[in-house]
């Protein structure tokens, strides 16, 4: 029976039925087993003599359906009445049906709660069916008839709510009423069909990609059909005609069905048209024939008129013609600028094929295609193919194949054949593109048993799809699979030599090896991957699954960051030391768990351009299921034993990457270049999610910075923004998204020299924002300077470095010296800012610029000057504006070569000094003052004891001097306070 109704065949069955309970609740429990399946009616059915009623339950449908191949999840409740007459039996049955799972669209149509009745009468041979009704979420039915020895009268009807569970491309409604009636061996069918048929989304919009709207009506109109058959089942023909609305455009459908006693069908198309589609022939397929005879023309004008339907952008024009007969049959068609949008689109298709023999079907095929665009493919693709298709035999031959684009060519090595009867199979494919070829014969379907190799891969292939690649090398791979594609067992064995960028700076690396190799078995793949370039290399080993389960990888490598030396040193930069890694990856794809080491030894960070320097780093960081920890991180930064070190974890695997590090920094001196050198005290944390959030905060302390201006530089220098032709600026790289929360304390020694200026400040600055945006709030005050000009040195009165709204590398510089005589009052202020300062003249009452120079260098007007004297004043012009050449300041230079912090020339009204000396300590100065008349020499030692109070003591060799002689002479104590106006 099981094989009859198409069944598998269950095998041995077992029953087992109990009855129990009083004679007026009687219940009854089946147990049924069979082919190792098993249904339990526990509770199922149950028995009341008394009402006549039998109240059928069924918890879940899974373990029934199995019996017959069925998978149905769901539960059913009916109520059964039975009232026996002499000669007649009168039924009834009623309740619910819940489907909650199984074949779409059942589900959804029938739902959690359908309504069940019937109502029959059965007298001898005779059936009387009253009432049958289902009535499901979206779909009901009802019939009624009669059914009287051999002849048979019924009426039927369907309703179908919502169409998008049978077609998800389109909504509407249907319903369909129709009779089928006469002899059991000559019926008579008929249906009639009304409804409303919509693309889907038009009631919310277009589908994805179609653009231009959409035809006018589209939003639908009624349409009807109507079925007619005569001789169901032995000898049925009939008629289908459809007219009215599909889709919101009109359609007019006439089609003759007939299947003749030797088992012909016939099928004669009257008329179908819908849009820009139409449809007309005639065809005829013998019983046991692949290949109808008769004549069919399709012209489909605007394959547009489908995307709707489709719901994708469709684009061109299909014409096509069958013409066959018992002896030929030949196909034709032709597509012009057709395509799907976003995918691929074809100029021209062109597919010809054609049957000697319709009785013994061998198809030869001919396709053209011209001007194929593909996303992946930048240029357009012609193609060519030659194919034999033998239908009897399932397989087909494909003689020659050609793809050319670009001046590049894909070629079918020799002919290749494909059989596809139960078994799917290839024998021998062999492409070639330049020098690669591609080789793969074996079985495809329905478990593998291929091999296939890949030899004389270039990078220069790559460089078809990324035009900018440009490297070296060689690749080749051999693939052997067996058993089913989805749990495949076999080998897969991938070997690349001599990769390495073919220009630019990378051609310096060494050439790569690659080799791996992967054995495919239960699911998983063992792994065994070795990479080395140089002295570096990486090994890869270990299990890994090839969808879900566990994995289980090490990775070991050794590698000299030397190594990386020609990328970084044409940048200005320069890396080297040591680095380790012995690692393992275990879990599972979805909650993987790194574990292992990496460890830095004699490692070296430099920058030339900005001065950055890192020596003896020594760096250990281990990973522990998703965290990174870096257990040590140190290394030196500057002489007097600077150092730097940093602690933390960064949650690698963990939700969002949160980072929690900490960085000290003592007596460092990271950074010294030709413009700036500074050594600080920090206590830093950057703390947060990586995604979002990430803090940087703490204090940094400067304990000496020294801020040095170009001493030579143009009156201006011209920047030339420069564009080639046809090329796009590259976008600006984002920056960090870190929010800084920083301090910069800098009591004092922070010191600003160059182009005369010599000054010393202090101050504090705190930075927000961002790294990409910093913010920095504050500014560093003077506490002494002064500026060499021409010889003459003149003592700031004020001066400040700002950060207000500036640029955290090039603050605002304010500085304003003033010398005052003659009823003039000269001043010379630094303005701007450190990569661009700016000097400017002035004087009250005003005066041309060499007056206020005379001024100030001389104490006198310009027109009492000697020419020695003028030609010293043009050489303060040219010094000032930074266009002068030679050594620059050469106190400067002889300064910065002893390492002291002040060296310069003063005067009094009894004469010039040379002043000089350096900080021994915060707030203790210590140096000399020489007389440059020759008349004395003092030793000085300055104390500050308040911010503008400074306790002085001097020793000198004239006589002593109770106000702290700056004469260079004699010796004494005195007590300075400095205040700015």
């Amino acid at each position: 029976l099981a094989t009859a109704a198409g069944v598998a065949q269950l095998g041995p069955l077992t029953l087992d039925a109990t009855l129990d309970g009083p004679p007026s609740a009687l219940a009854l429990r089946l147990a049924l087993e069979a082919g190792g399946l098993r249904a339990d009616s526990d509770g199922m059915v149950n028995f009341d003599h008394r009402s006549g009623e039998i109240v059928l339950s069924v918890n879940e449908f899974g373990p029934i359906s199995a019996l017959a191949g069925l998978d149905l999840q769901g539960g059913t409740r009916l109520t059964l009445r039975a009232a026996l007459t002499p000669g007649a039996t009168h039924l009834e049955a009623e309740g619910s049906v819940a489907l909650t799972g199984g074949p779409a669209p059942l589900p959804a149509l029938i739902g959690r709660d359908a309504k069940l009745r019937l109502v029959a009468d059965v007298n001898g041979g005779n059936l009387l069916l009253t009432h049958f009704s289902l009535t499901g979420a979206a779909a009901s039915a009802t019939a009624q008839g009669t059914m009287k020895g051999d002849t048979l009268d019924v009426g039927w009807s369907l309703g179908l709510a919502e169409l998008r569970l049978l077609a998800p491309t389109l909504d509407g409604a249907l319903q369909a009423t129709g009779r089928v009636a006469g002899p059991l061996t000559d019926l008579t069918a008929r249906a009639d069909l009304t409804g409303t048929v919509t693309p889907a989304g038009i009631k919310g919009g277009l589908p994805p990609g179609i653009e231009g709207g959409l035809p006018p009506g589209m939003a639908g109109g009624p349409l009807t059909a109507h079925i007619e058959a005569h001789g169901l089942p032995g000898a049925p023909r009939g008629k289908i005609t459809a007219s009215g609305h599909f889709a919101g455009a009109p359609l007019d459908l006439a089609v003759d069905l007939a299947r003749q006693p030797d088992g012909t069908l016939d099928v004669k198309i009257e008329r179908a048209a819908w849009r820009s589609a139409h449809l007309q022939g005639s065809l005829s397929l013998p019983s046991g024939a692949l290949v109808p005879i008769g004549r069919v023309d399709l012209k489909f004008d605007r394959l547009a008129d489908l995307a709707p339907l489709l719901g994708r952008p469709l684009s061109g024009a299909v014409m096509a013609t069958l013409d066959s007969t018992a002896q030929h049959a030949r196909l034709n068609l032709e597509a012009r600028n057709a395509g799907l949008a976003g995918i691929a689109s074809a100029g021209i298709v062109k597919l010809a094929a054609e049957i000697a023999d319709p009785a013994h079907p061998v198809v030869k095929m001919k396709l053209l295609v011209e001007t194929l665009r593909h996303h992946a493919i930048p240029d357009p693709v012609r193609l060519t193919a030659d194919a034999a298709l033998d239908i009897h035999a399932r397989q087909a031959t494909i003689s020659t194949l050609n793809a050319g684009w670009n001046k590049e060519a894909l070629r079918l090595l020799n002919p290749v054949r494909v059989s596809f009867a139960d078994i799917i199979t290839i024998d021998r494919l062999r492409l070639g593109l330049r020098q690669a070829v591609f080789e793969a014969a074996g079985q495809l379907a329905p478990t593998l048993d291929l091999t296939a190799s890949l030899r004389g891969v270039t990078p220069d292939l790559a460089a078809l799809f990324a035009p900018g690649l440009q490297a070296d090398g060689l690749l080749g791979a051999d693939v052997r699979l067996i058993g089913p594609p989805a749990r495949p067992s076999g080998t897969i064995r991938i070997d690349a030599s001599g990769l390495r960028p073919r220009g630019g700076a990378a051609r310096g690396l060494p050439p790569a090896k690659f080799n791996a190799t992967a054995n495919l078995a239960d699911g998983r793949a063992n792994i065994d991957a070795r990479l080395t370039a140089g002295t570096a290399t990486l090994a890869v080993a270990g299990l890994a699954p090839l969808a879900g389960g566990p994995i289980d990888l090490r990775a070991d490598g050794t590698v000299n960051l030397a190594l990386l030396e020609p990328l970084l040193s044409a940048a200005g930069r320069r890396i080297g030391g040591q680095v380790a890694l012995s690692a393992s990856l275990r879990g599972t794809l979805a909650e993987p768990r790194i574990d292992g080491q990496v460890s830095l030894t004699n490692g070296t960070i430099q920058d030339y351009a900005t001065g950055l320097h890192l020596t003896a780093i020594a760096a250990t960081l281990h990973g522990e299921g998703g965290i990174l920890r870096i257990d040590r991180f140190t290394g030196r930064a500057g002489p007097n034993q600077g150092r730097v070190d940093m602690a933390g974890s960064i949650g690698v695997l963990a939700p969002g990457m949160p980072i929690d590090l900490t960085l000290t920094a003592r007596n460092a001196r990271p950074l010294s270049n030709d413009l700036l050198s500074a050594t600080f005290d920090a206590d830093l944390a950057l703390r947060g999610p990586a995604s979002d959030d990430l803090t940087l905060s703490g204090t940094i302390k400067l304990l000496r910075a020294d801020i040095r201006l170009p001493e030579r530089l143009p009156a201006s220098i011209p920047v030339l923004k420069i564009t080639r032709p046809g090329a796009r600026p590259p976008p600006p790289a984002p920056g960090p998204d870190i929010r800084l929360d920083l301090t910069l304390n800098a009591p004092r020694q922070i010191f600003v020299r160059g182009r005369g200026l010599d000054a010393e400040l202090g101050g504090s600055v705190h930075l927000a924002g961002t790294l990409a945006n910093p913010q920095p709030d504050g500014r560093f005050q003077l506490r002494r300077g002064d500026f060499s000009l021409a010889g003459q040195t003149l003592t700031f009165s004020k001066g400040e470095i700002g950060f207000d709204g500036a640029s955290l590398a090039d603050p605002s510089l304010n500085f304003l010296a003033s010398r005052s005589g003659t009823g003039v009052t000269a001043n010379l202020a630094i303005t701007g800012t450190a990569s661009s300062p700016k000097i400017t003249l002035s004087s009250s009452p005003p005066l041309p610029q060499d007056e206020v120079l005379a001024q100030l260098l001389l104490g006198r007007s310009a027109i009492t000057l000697q020419p020695l004297e003028l030609a010293q004043i043009a050489a303060a012009l040219a010094s000032l504006t930074g266009a002068t050449s030679g050594i620059g300041d050469p106190l400067n230079s002889v300064r910065t070569e002893l390492g002291l912090d002040r060296l310069s020339i003063g005067s009094n009204g009894g004469g010039s000094t040379l002043n000089a000396g350096r900080y021994v300590a915060p707030g203790v100065y210590v140096g000399a003052r020489q007389s440059l008349s020759g008349s004395g020499t003092q030793s000085v030692v300055q104390i500050d004891i308040a911010k503008g109070l400074k306790l002085e003591g001097s020793l000198g060799t004239g006589t002593a001097s109770a106000t702290g002689s700056q004469s260079g002479q004699g010796s004494g104590v005195a007590v300075i306070y400095e205040r700015d106006y």
